[in-house]
């Protein structure tokens, strides 16, 4: 019986190793790439799921050409609208800027296109949570805040004005519900 399980062992580890070679490969080769473009949107998710998500955009030859970053409308019960946003990467420090990183990256993850609602909705629950206003929230509406990065060499011209898309919506149920 323990050779079985040796073997079984040994085959699980050669094929997660074999998909991280794969992984490591072709991730991020050349847009015109048949694998980048068929395979791997079809097994991105699993591999994004254990953090193997990371993105060169610093570094690529067509970079991004808009900032983008999640805004919530939190609709409370006595009728105010409460906003919240990140506060602006521009505005941290660097020291702030490495210590927040990960939440920077969770919230480009947010805003994606291709983002699932899944990831919508932790934020959004993390928002109620944390948020002093969250237990009395009625609904939530989730945007995606997008504005054109200034060319590098014009860095002193007025910025366009941002445009912002909801991507997501949530009626919470009340506090006393949600445990």
């Amino acid at each position: 019986m323990m050779a079985v399980l040796d073997t079984l062992g040994y085959i699980a580890a050669n094929v997660m190793i074999l998909c991280l070679l794969f992984w490591f490969l072709f991730w991020d080769c050349e847009r015109q790439n048949a694998i980048r473009r068929y395979i791997i949107p079809k097994v991105y998710q699993p591999f994004g799921y254990i953090g193997l998500n990371a993105e060169w955009v610093m570094f690529t030859p067509d970079p991004p050409l808009f900032d983008m970053w999640p805004m919530a409308e939190l609709s409370l019960k006595d009728g105010r609208i409460v906003y919240w946003e990140p506060r602006p990467f521009q505005e941290m420090s660097i020291p702030e800027k490495i210590w927040w990183k990960k939440h920077l990256k969770f919230y480009l993850q947010v805003c994606q296109s291709k983002a699932d609602n899944q990831i919508k909705r932790d934020l959004v629950d993390y928002l109620l949570r944390v948020h002093p206003d969250g237990d009395s929230c009625v609904e939530i509406h989730l945007f995606r805040v997008r504005q054109k990065t200034p060319d590098f060499y014009r860095q002193d011209q007025p910025r366009d004005p941002p445009t912002k898309q909801e991507i997501f919506f949530l009626r919470p149920r009340p506090p006393e519900e949600r445990q």
